[in-house]
């Protein structure tokens, strides 16, 4: 059972060491074409840190939120996300969140701390922990649109050490969330001087060609017969939406296909210099260019291959270019006629292009290397520091934290008595 196994110290029941648990509204008729008023905070607000993504914000009336009896956010609030596919995403108000009034909708719970039993931010990374999270999804009722109700405050146990101790490994968490934050933001730096230097180089010129004008090839995949029923845990890549980030695959959690399958796709491979473009949902205009020693590669229908013409166009360029403002905007506007966010193939050859000297391109792909190369480094100690943060939140729930910090004061304390000792001896005592 989960509480036997998650910690070794004293434990209860969550029901037992909070005040409240709550969740908000919003008005009749939804926030949508609401421009100002009190933010509204809903499951896409939480982001994976623990924080807030409040990019696109939403608004209830002031009025409506004067007259709430519940849902109001206030500082060292836990929120939770209550249904649907991120049940469980769970963030904590601290001193550095941006708005002084604001309220949940009614797809995030509220939890308050009693304090005297559990310190805020504690509960806060309890629930973020991989034990918490367990404990959230087994609470876990109906389909893929389902969720939490109330009631899993009931079925949910949580360590509970002493406030001296709490506060002590709520401070060493809280060190390594920091920086883990700070190499993120590093991150986001790092992809901000890339803009700029492109920028720098090219400036906002008119466009001078398109996508057609610089391919020899576009097309989309398909996904094989069979669907998900086909993959494989190893054999031939393939790469589906959620793989192609902006300027990044992610190819560590793509699927395989045998190679039968992959012979069968054969308008859908995939070689070394294509540039890969999302051309439906919500991951439309992702964009990133394809490396690989052999042309063992396919996509599904929702990824574009762009394969170039490399006398005039380099892909990291191409790339680089379609994950600009300007080539978003155009790509978000052509689809906006649309019956669902989507392009076809005549769309795609259509985006507009400012297209440089081949060796200008080749300067801004030798910086872009250098400067990619530095962030995957990044991402390394990245991975690194949230592997560390993972462990002491393990170790900490576990009580290992705890049983290490009793440790020393016994090593303290010996250590003591033996000076003691020694003082006595040369004391003649």
């Amino acid at each position: 059972m989960i509480e036997e196994t998650i910690m070794t110290h004293k434990k209860s029941l969550l029901k037992e060491v909070i005040n409240s648990i709550e969740n908000g509204s919003r008005p009749k008729g939804g926030v949508k074409g609401i421009r100002n008023g009190v933010p509204s905070v809903g499951a896409e607000h939480l982001d994976s840190n623990g924080g807030f993504d409040f990019s696109k914000i939403k608004f209830i009336p002031t009025d409506f939120y004067d007259s709430l009896k519940r849902g109001k956010i206030v500082y060292e609030d836990v929120l939770i996300v209550k249904d649907g596919a991120t049940t469980g995403k769970t963030s904590f108000i601290n001193k550095d969140f941006p708005h002084r009034e604001a309220a949940v909708n009614e797809h995030v719970f509220i939890i308050r701390a009693n304090k005297n039993k559990a310190l805020p931010e504690f509960l806060f990374f309890f629930i973020y922990s991989k034990h918490g999270q367990i404990q959230i999804q087994k609470n876990f009722h109906g389909s893929a649109q389902g969720g939490i109700n109330t009631t899993f405050v009931d079925n949910f146990w949580i360590p509970v050490p002493p406030i001296t101790e709490q506060r002590r490994i709520v401070n060493i968490l809280h060190k390594v969330q920091q920086l883990k934050l700070k190499r993120e933001k590093a991150n986001q730096m790092a992809n901000k001087v890339l803009q700029a230097v492109f920028f720098q180089m090219f400036g906002d010129k008119s466009s001078n060609t398109t996508i057609g004008n610089v391919s020899v090839f576009v097309s989309s995949g398909s996904t094989p017969l069979g669907g998900k029923k086909t993959y494989l845990p190893e054999g031939v890549l393939f790469i589906r939406s959620q793989n192609v980030l902006m300027n990044q695959l992610k190819l560590e959690t793509a699927a395989h296909i045998s190679e039968k399958t992959h012979k069968n796709m054969g308008r859908t491979w995939v070689k070394d210099g294509d540039v890969l473009l999302n051309i439906t949902g919500a991951s439309l205009g992702r964009v990133a260019s394809y490396k690989g020693e052999d042309d063992k590669a396919n996509v599904n229908q929702h990824v574009c291959i762009i394969r170039l013409d490399k006398s005039q166009a380099l892909p990291e360029y191409i790339a680089f270019f379609l994950s600009t403002p300007n080539a978003q905007k155009e790509i978000w506007t052509i689809q906006a006629g649309a019956s669902r966010q989507a392009l076809n193939f005549k769309q795609v050859k259509s985006l507009k292009l400012y297209l440089p000297p081949l060796e200008k391109q080749k300067v801004f792909v030798s910086i872009l290397t250098q400067i990619n190369n530095l962030i995957e480094k990044q991402k390394k100690s990245s991975n690194e520091i949230q592997a560390l943060f993972n462990s002491l939140m393990s170790k900490a729930f576990k009580g290992e934290l705890v049983s290490e910090f009793h440790l020393k004061n016994k090593i303290r304390e010996k250590m003591s008595t033996h000076e003691s000792t020694i003082l006595q001896r040369r004391n003649g005592d």
